[in-house]
Parts: C-alpha cells; structure tokens; sequence
C-alpha cells in the first residue's frame, strides 16, 4: 500500500489540476446565448429562452432547464394570443415529467406529475385556441403520456383519438408522422407479449408505415420484426433467420440495437430447441460498455443483462442443469427489477418467473416454486389487462367516430334538403310564369279568332255559329282545368311555405312504401309465373350492406335509429346479388318498420361449417310466440310503429327467394324486445 501512495497523490493532484480547467462552452448553446441577447422584443425573447431551456432539457439538467422556462413563462403571460407560446408550456411541461422521473420522493413525484400535466393542458388549450396545429398535436401526445402509469385505458384511448385527428389532415407533416409513429411504438412495446398474434402485425404495419427506411426509427421497426421471427420461427426458418441477421448487422448503426438483435438471435435457437446454441450464443455476449451517466443507457444495459441470463437460466433449464438454471433467473430478476422502473419488462419477467418457478419444483423447494408462480400470475394477469384496455379504447374510439361522422352526414343532408327547397321554390316561379304565358297566348288567340268570325260574311254565319260553341266549350275546359289546378298548386304552394319538412317527409315515406308493396308484389309474380334462374357471383357483404345503409338512411334518420353495420369486411359468398339485396331490403323494411323511434338495428354476419348467416337485429315491438310461423305462410298485414302500410308479402317472399339459393331463414322473437331474423346461405 506505501508503494502506491505516490501514484496515488499524483492523481488525486492531477484532479485538482484538471477540476481548475474551465470547462469548454457548447458552441450550441454559445449561438443560442447570442440569440437571447440578440432579441430585441418580448415575443423573440420568449422563444430564445425556451431554446435554452429545451437545450438544457435534452442534456438532463432539469434545474438549468426549470430557470430558463420560468422565465420564459412569465413572458408568455403577456403574449397569450401568440402563435408560438403553447411551445413554452410544452416545455414546462417536459422539464416536470423529467424531473417526476428522476426524483425517488413520492411526494414530489406527484407534484411534479401534476404540475407537467397541468403546463400539457395550458399547451393543449393556448395551441387550439391561436390555431397552432403543430404544438396542439405535440401537447395532446405529451397529455396523454400523464395517464400511461395511472391509466392505461386513458392513455390508449388518447393516443387512438390523437391518431385520428392526425389522419384527417390533408396532408401530414413530419412532426405528425413522429407522433403516429412514436404512438405504435409504444403500443407494440406495451402488447410485446402478443407478438405473431393479427393485433400485434397491425399495429406493427401501422408503426412501419410511418417511418423511413433509415436511421434509429427504422432500426427499431426492423428489431421488431426480426423479435417476431425468432420467437414464432421454425426450424426450416434458420437460413432466412441467418441471412436477415446478418443483414440487419451490418446495418445497424446503434450499439443497443445490434445488442438486442444478438439477443433475438439466441432467443431463435431457444425456440426451435438448440439449446446448446442459443446458451453459447448468450455466454459468448458481452454487452458494450455505453455512458453509464444517461439514465437510459444505464437502465437499458441492466435490461440487457436481464434477457441475456433469462435465456442462459431457460436454455440451462432445458438442458437438465437446474442449479445453473435458478442462479442464472436469478440474477435476471436482479436486472429485470432494477431496470423496469424506465423499460417494460414484463413479459420477459414473467417468462422468467414461469421457468424459475419449474426449476424450483425440481430442485423440491415447492414454497419458492408457489411463489414464482404466483407472481408470474399477477404479471400475466397485468399483461392482459392492458392488451383488453387497448383494445376496448381503440374500439370506444372507432364508435365516437361513427357518431361524429354521422351528426356530419345528416349536416350534410340537411344543407342538401334547404339547397333542394330553394331550387324547387325557383322552379315553381318558372313554371307559374309559363302558365302566365300560356294563359295570356290562349287569351289572345281566342280574341283573335273572334275578331275573325266577325269579319265573316253570311255565308258562312253557321260556321260562326259552331265555331262559337266550340269556344264556349273550350272556355268551359279552360275553367274546369284551372280549377282542377288551382287547388293542388295552392296546397303545395302553402305545404311548402308552411311545413316542407313534415310534408316531404311524409310523401317520402307513403311513396316509398307504395314502391315497395309494388315491388315486393311484382317478385312474387315474377317467381310464380316466371320460375327465374339466379345467377351466382362471388358478392362481399360488407359494400352491399353499406349500399343499404344510404338507400334507408332517410328511414333511418325519420325515427332516429341508430344501424350498426357489423359485418367483416373479408366477408363474402357466392350467390345472386339481386335475389340477396331483395331479402336484405325486406328485413331492413320491416326492422325499421316495426321499430320505434330512438331504437337500434345491427346487421351482422358469421360463416360457421360453410354456411353463412346474415343477421338483422333489431328492439322493435317483436312478434307474439303464436305468430311466429303465420308470418310466413298466413300473413297479415300490420302497421308500423309510425302507422307505415304494408302488403305482409315481406317475409313470405324473403324465404320462398332463400329456399330458391339453397338457403333458409329462421327467426326469433320476444314481444317488446325486437326480433332477430337469420338468413342461412351457402358460401
């Protein structure tokens, strides 16, 4: 120890030495500085100091960083209308989220989860109201990471509702394909243990979608990717799994990523049971030392250490070294534990628990086995949680905007029914003024045909005479025609100037329920004396019901019934178009016929056994259990809920059309609950 004193001093001088050295300034923050003393007015002053403070905010030093926006603050409170001071309060907003993860004092992580989400809401407000697009996207992403520890729902049901006000933009920026893209990445990350399922390559597409192929983003997509392959992958895989390896190694150009590829690599030897590879890959793997100082590089490389001894302790297991498998899972929860406060790692712990838990019964400590598997049963029961939170807000979200779409559509149908009015009241000006014309040529024509008979001599005074009665006839006509049109235009004219809605609506309605007594009549006539062929054709379900959908949305709207279309849109059979619109319009007829107002029809369908059933579903009045055949065969026709008229042909003629495709219908019903009517067809 003596020996090494004098090296010892010499350093610890050395230190003192290099300590005096000023530290060199960041020519960055030099030229962010100068503008700060540059500005000239408030508004370029604010901006400046935000600069600073999202510069000190990327270098993680939050006091540095608070000052500068602080002071920034106090100056976006005189410029509240100004386009770019939601950028203050967003940066406020980060600096607190930060410093909630950084401190460990429960207390003041609280105020500062507060204090971050209130700046995001000011952010959010300030960008809607001063029309700022950009900011009022980054702030509502911002708003939504507050819920991802305390809500999931919230924070997926966010992130849904972000990503469709995003899309609806003409033409998208690179801030917001970030946001969409940072939003899948992170749903991917939180579903990570649904990878290979439908749900997961769907968000994962969507993720792909928004990123270019280059750089860390890319990168991330293709790990992804290559993760899939190596935990769903098979043996006959392991030439494209070694080709794409090497192709992504050579690509990469972060250390964390070719690190984490290494480990997929073991993980797909693991999978396809070469134990002995996939432990000699992860013995043989030294992770890179990274600057331990940035918090996330130091917890990422303990994630590391995690899944390399996760995969040791499982592929030891295999193996039948248990003793080495419990040390080795050991020490991956060790690392799992001390990491998962900045990484997800449940999936790979619970995967760790599960083998821990099957190496502890071997070894015959079943109390530590029980209490593996105990808490790999709470962490699957977490992991699943938040898969059904996505899924139930992704799904919230989808029928809001079937609601907001649908309050535009009947907007839009209403500024389309006043453009009609007006078109239709300039029409009746036209053709009162050619009945104007009209009348006053017919005047002028009998006053000329008048003066002529006059002018005749008496040779032909008889003529005079017949050609007098023939005008007093034709007066006669004129008046019973004026009459008889005088008093129809005079009730149009005064239905139109005093109710045009309940008038249209209820002409609309008896008209379309005369077509559609004439058609159904027609059909029927057409199969009894006809015989017809159908004609198949491959027909996709989902278009056809939306057709429907628009042909009845004015019956619809009439007695505000909310129709779901749930049919799939991979849904299809092979059958005749025409004959299958006819029984659809029959059902939908009578859905809406015997449904009141406010109530509910779906049309569905399922393909079981190479039968598809269409489904019409409805809350109407039903039909009485003593009824339920009649229907079919004795029909009586009966009034709807808004006295609609019928011929009771409906049915019969839906099910005489189904027999006729090899198909038949079935119904069921309960008296003041609705009915459901299924058509069985052949795919």
């Amino acid at each position: 120890m003596k020996a090494l004193f004098p090296y010892l001093l010499l350093l610890f001088v050395a230190s003192i030495v290099l300590a005096q050295k000023p530290t060199p300034i960041d020519p960055e923050l030099q030229k962010l500085q100068a503008d700060l003393t540059a500005a000239k007015h408030d508004t370029t002053r604010m901006m400046a100091l935000t600069d600073i403070a999202n510069y000190y905010e990327d270098k993680s030093q939050t006091d540095s960083a608070l000052i500068y926006a602080l002071r920034a603050e106090q100056l976006a409170k005189y410029y509240r209308n100004y386009h770019k001071s939601p950028k203050v309060f967003n940066t406020l907003g980060n600096i607190y989220t930060l410093l909630q993860k950084k401190t460990i004092d429960a207390t003041l992580e609280k105020k500062y989860l507060e204090l971050s989400g209130q700046y995001y809401k000011k952010s959010l407000d300030l960008a809607h109201k001063v029309k700022n697009e950009e900011y009022f996207s980054i702030a509502w992403f911002n708003f939504n990471r507050i819920y991802f520890d305390s809500s999931k729902y919230q924070y997926f049901k966010g992130s849904f509702e972000l990503i469709n006000h995003i899309q609806k933009k003409i033409k998208l920026t690179k801030i917001d394909s970030t946001l969409i893209r940072m939003t899948y990445a992170r749903i991917c990350s939180e579903l990570d243990y649904e990878i290979g399922s439908k749900k997961f390559n769907t968000y994962l597409n969507l993720y792909k979608r928004f990123t270019l192929k280059t750089g860390y983003n890319y990168e991330y997509f293709c790990l992804l990717s290559f993760e899939q392959q190596a935990i769903i992958g098979k043996k006959s895989d392991e030439q494209h799994i070694l080709k794409q390896y090497a192709i992504y190694n050579q690509s990469f150009k972060e250390p964390e990523h070719k690190e984490a590829l290494y480990l997929n690599l073991a993980q797909y030897y693991f999978t396809i049971q070469d134990y002995k590879k996939s432990y000699q890959l992860c013995a043989d793997f030294s992770p890179q030392k990274n600057d331990e100082a940035h918090a996330n590089l130091a917890h990422y490389r303990l994630a590391v250490f995690g899944i390399k001894y996760m995969l040791m302790g499982q592929n030891t297991y295999m193996l039948n070294r248990n003793q080495e498998a419990i040390d080795y899972l050991n020490k991956a929860i060790h690392y799992m534990n001390l990491a998962e406060n900045i990484i997800g790692m449940d999936n790979e712990k619970y995967h760790t628990l599960v083998y821990l838990s099957k190496a502890y019964k071997k070894a015959g400590n079943y109390k530590q086995a029980l209490a593996c598997n105990e808490e790999a049963d709470v962490l699957y029961k977490q992991m699943h949680d938040v898969g059904k939170q996505a899924l139930m807000a992704e799904n919230d979200v989808q029928l809001e905007q079937i609601k907001q779409d649908k309050k535009v559509q009947a907007a839009q149908t209403q500024a389309l029914l006043k453009e009609q009015e007006a078109q239709i009241e300039k029409r009746q000006k036209y053709i009162f003024a050619l009945l104007a014309l009209v009348a006053l040529l017919s005047t002028a024509w009998a006053f000329y045909n008048f003066r002529k008979t006059r002018q005749q001599n008496a040779i032909i005074s008889q003529q005079a005479a017949a050609l007098e009665e023939t005008n007093h006839l034709k007066d006669k006509i004129f008046a019973l025609l004026s009459h008889d049109l005088r008093a129809p235009i005079n009730r149009l004219i005064v239905s139109l100037n005093h109710s045009i809605e309940s008038q249209r609506s209820t002409i609309q309605s008896e008209l379309k329920g005369v077509q559609d007594i004439l058609n159904n009549v027609l059909y029927w006539a057409s199969m009894q004396l006809k015989g017809s062929t159908p004609v198949y054709t491959a027909v996709p379900l989902r278009p056809l019901a939306e057709s429907l959908m628009s042909e009845y949305e004015h019956n619809f709207n009439e007695k505000n019934i909310t129709f779901l279309n749930a049919i799939d849109a991979q849904c299809e059979l092979k059958t005749d178009e025409n004959y299958l619109k006819i029984i659809l319009r029959n059902l939908l007829t009578n859905a809406i016929k015997f449904t009141a107002e406010n109530g509910f029809i779906q049309l569905d369908c399922q393909i079981k056994d190479k039968v598809a059933q269409i489904i019409v579903r409805d809350t109407g009045i039903g039909i009485a259990p003593d009824k339920l055949q009649q229907v079919f065969y004795y029909p009586t026709p009966n009034a709807g809920t808004k006295k609609e008229k019928g011929t009771g042909l409906g049915l019969g003629l839906s099910l005489d059309i189904a027999k006729k495709l090899g198909g038949d219908i079935q119904l069921k019903s309960q008296v003041g609950k609705g009915t459901q009517v299924t058509v069985c067809l052949p795919v």
